[in-house]
């Protein structure tokens, strides 16, 4: 049954953006002339950013915006997002990298003409030297862009998605690409290549939940793992029952705390793991993101599947096992050195590109069979590994596989 009223992930929203989004961006094309490269912007005073949803690619685009702020220290940044990444963009208006954060609510325009409207008058007020769109195929960053008061706008050029023909400049998406490369390719005729890799820096005021948990229950050394994924089809990212129970069973039987980590929607199921799981604790729901950075910083190691927590880890520079199934290390790897990324020893794994794109009928594997081929021994043993820093233990004997 499709959730209207959720945002991350809906599949009414993607239909809608496809069947009725493609068809009206190429109707507006024919009302938009085009602005030459060459006379673009030369020195901003202004730019708007787009990036919709996705936690992960979030903090992808953030050395980019600190890239922008320090290089042009007057210019009025503006970050125009959905209400799940929010609090990424929050963080750095926060830092004054940023001047303004506009949060959209995509689920209450399909049924809040009250809230679309002025939505769509905020956005209009807005002056700009340059719109800049990180969203690689949804159309509904582009139509927006078209109807504020600008100059300038670039986005992606993506096969079969059709929203370039909105923009004036664009550069072309690349699968072969990690994301992160492809924002260096988008935001290059703007600012000089960004070096080094996204960061997330964690602040004392954030640390007291943290604090005040560690001394609860009185733990020293704790593993974090972080089981569940996000966006479309997102149980197809995420290790079943009994290949987590298996995992953290063998790390408990070995001294090691687990902690789970999740958002509200994870907190039932985070809590239900503990109750089988020895020496196991759920802070799922309980934390907002930047309190969670804390807990991943701190920890141990972090054991996590492919989704924006595994790019947060990453950034707070967390020791990371990374457990992918569909998703491409390549396109959406941890960035970072101190990363172990465990892949899937299926055939056809991996096989997402843009995130939405299983083909599990087109393999003819029953879906989300590529996690069941995660080496769950692997896992575990690499964990203990990273902890230690020798070589890897034998699981835990008696505990049967799932």
């Amino acid at each position: 049954m499709i959730n209207l009223f959720q945002e991350r992930g809906n599949a009414f929203l993607r239909l809608l953006d496809r069947y009725m989004g493609i068809p009206l961006v190429l109707l507006l094309s024919l009302f938009r002339k085009k602005k030459d490269f060459g006379r673009r912007p030369q020195r901003p005073q202004s730019i708007v950013f787009f990036k919709m949803s996705g936690i992960g690619d979030s903090i992808l685009t953030l050395p980019f915006i600190q890239k922008l702020r320090n290089t042009y220290q007057d210019i009025e940044i503006t970050v125009v997002c959905g209400k799940n990444n929010q609090v990424v963009y929050q963080k750095l208006l926060d830092k004054k990298y940023v001047s303004k954060v506009i949060s959209l609510d995509l689920s209450r325009f399909i049924y809040d003409w009250n809230y679309l409207r002025k939505k769509i008058k905020e956005l209009r007020g807005l002056r700009y030297d340059y719109c800049v769109d990180f969203e690689p195929w949804s159309r509904i960053s582009a139509f927006l862009s078209f109807l504020m008061k600008g100059n300038y706008k670039i986005g992606f050029r993506t096969e079969r998605q059709y929203k370039h023909m909105l923009f004036d400049h664009y550069e072309v998406h690349q699968d072969t690409k990690h994301e992160f490369e492809n924002y260096k390719m988008l935001t290059s005729a703007i600012i000089d290549q960004v070096q080094g890799v996204p960061t997330y820096p964690v602040a004392a005021q954030d640390s007291f939940y943290f604090k005040d948990f560690m001394d609860k229950h009185d733990i020293q050394e704790y593993i974090i793992f972080h089981p569940w994924a996000s966006g479309y089809k997102n149980t197809l990212k995420e290790l079943d029952k009994g290949a987590i129970t298996y995992i953290c069973n063998n790390l408990a039987a070995k001294g090691y705390t687990i902690i789970f980590t999740g958002g509200p929607a994870d907190k039932d199921k985070s809590e239900a793991l503990t109750s089988y799981i020895d020496r196991s604790y759920s802070i799922a729901g309980k934390t907002h993101l930047n309190e969670t950075a804390v807990f991943l910083k701190n920890a141990d190691c972090v054991i996590t599947v492919n989704t924006g927590v595994l790019h947060l880890a990453a950034a707070v520079g967390a020791n990371l096992v990374s457990i992918n199934g569909p998703t491409d290390i390549n396109r959406w790897g941890p960035l970072c050195e101190q990363a172990i990324n465990i892949k899937s020893s299926l055939h056809c794994s991996p096989c997402l590109d843009l995130g939405f794109e299983y083909k599990c009928k087109e393999h003819n594997v029953p879906e989300g069979y590529c996690m069941k081929k995660i080496d769950l021994d692997e896992v575990v043993n690499t964990a203990v590994r990273i902890i230690r820093g020798s070589e890897p233990a034998d699981t835990q004997k008696g505990l049967e596989k799932p």
